[in-house]
Formats: C-alpha cells, structure tokens, sequence
C-alpha cells in the first residue's frame, strides 16, 4: 500500500518556518564580522553558544550543522514507519559530505575547513563526520567507512588502493556508489516523486560529468563514468557530448 504523506508535508511546511528566509539569507551574507554573524544568525533563531564563548568561525560552524541535523532528525521522526523514502535523501546528503572530506584529505586541510557546510545523518552523525575530517588521507576515509559498512565504501574501495589516488576516480567511485543506493531506495519507497526526483538527479550528475570529461579530454570508459538510472541523457548521448572536444560542443550536443 503506497504511504500517504499530507501530515508529513503539512508538518513539513511547519518546519519550514524555522529555515532562513531570502531576506535572512541576505543579511547574513552581508555581515562583516564574526559578531555580527552571531547575532544575525541568532535573529533567525539559529543558537550560537553563549556571548562569553571564544567566537570563532568552528564555533558558528559547529552550531549551524547541529541546527541542521535536528532539522533533519525531526523530519525522519515525523516519517515514522514512512521512513524508507528518506535514505534517498540522506544519501545525497551523504554524498556531499564524504566528497567534501575526500577533497580535503586529499589536500591536507584542517579538519575545521572539511566540515564547513557539512550535515549530519543518521548513517553520518556529527560524531563520524569529524573522525573522518581529521583523516590523514583519503585511504583513511575510505577505511573508516569500510569498517562502519557505509554503503558507499564498496566503490571507493576499489579505486583507494593507489599510494596518492585519481581525484576523479574517486568522486566517480562515490557518484556510482550514491546512485545505486539512491535507485534502491526509491524503489523500495513506493513513491513516484522521489522516483522522478533520484531519476533527475543522475541525470544532472551525468550531465556535469560529462562537460568534466569534455573539458579534460580523458578517455573515458562510458561503464566508469556513465551512471544508469536517468531519462534525459542516454549513454550513446553522453559518449557523444565528451568527444565533441569542449564544454561548450558538449553542453550544446
């Protein structure tokens, strides 16, 4: 029997009302300092610790992505037994986040400038993300996320392997990764909306993908890169619009 879903979207809508407005959004985009960050976000209804807290950006940071979650963890408690259409959701949450964390393993950033603008799931908690961001290398990540049985590991593992790993194979490992458990997902939901909504998404990574592909001039193995599960973009059309020779032949093809 298909779930009905007009309390959730009613409650939905609710939980709205605590998300920054475009009006919010731009005033908080125009604070110059960290104090007035604090006090903006704090007009929005956003807690940022207390006034004798040393105020760095972590700490904004860190009150931000705890807002979020609860968001999040509200919503998939509403769900209830409902709650099988959601794992698409957290998983292209998820997908931002572990990509964002491979860059800057990668890169050897600060653990700090990983987190930035990162959301905790139920399969990712807050606790997670920042072992993961103080990784010391992107095999890390992935072994961290092997060990927890994280569903994007099978792929990452593949292709980790290399002493200093292709950037790019990663992300295509972790795209593959993503679109098979989103697929899953949405079949298991019942639901057609976020059938359609999964369906759009691998076609927009599958379009980014190749305007990459066309603007490096990579040879490409269309089973790596190509992600099946779209409507839009077929694979004879995505092969296609990577030999055209640019961005721009490509966005056009």
């Amino acid at each position: 029997m298909k779930p009905l879903w007009d309390d959730l979207i009613a409650r939905a809508r609710g939980l709205q009302s605590h998300l920054l407005t475009p009006g919010q959004l731009e005033s908080v985009g125009r604070c110059g300092d960290l104090a007035a960050l604090r006090e903006s976000l704090r007009q929005a209804g956003i807690g940022t610790g207390e006034d004798d807290e040393v105020l760095r950006p972590a700490t904004l940071e860190l009150a931000v992505r705890r807002w979020a979650a609860t968001l999040l963890h509200v919503l998939g408690r509403w769900a209830g037994t409902r709650s099988a259409v959601l794992p698409s959701i957290f998983a292209d949450e998820e997908r931002h986040s572990v990509r964002r964390l491979l860059r800057g393993a990668s890169q050897h950033a600060e653990p700090e400038v990983r987190l930035a603008g990162l959301i905790p799931t139920p399969a990712l908690p807050e606790r997670a993300l920042e072992e993961l961001a103080r990784a010391p290398n992107a095999a890390a990540v992935v072994a961290s996320l092997s060990a927890w049985a994280h569903p994007f590991a099978r792929e990452l593992v593949k292709v980790v392997h290399a002493a200093a790993p292709d950037a790019f194979q990663l992300e295509a490992a972790l795209a593959r990764a993503w679109a098979e458990q989103a697929r899953r997902a949405a079949r298991e939901s019942g639901d057609s909306n976020v059938r359609a909504w999964v369906t759009q998404s691998i076609d927009i990574e599958n379009l980014v993908t190749g305007l990459i592909l066309a603007g490096e001039g990579k040879d490409v193995v269309a089973e790596e890169h190509f992600l099946g599960g779209g409507s839009r973009l077929g694979q004879a059309q995505f092969i296609l619009a990577i030999q055209s020779g640019s961005p721009a032949a490509a966005l056009a093809h």
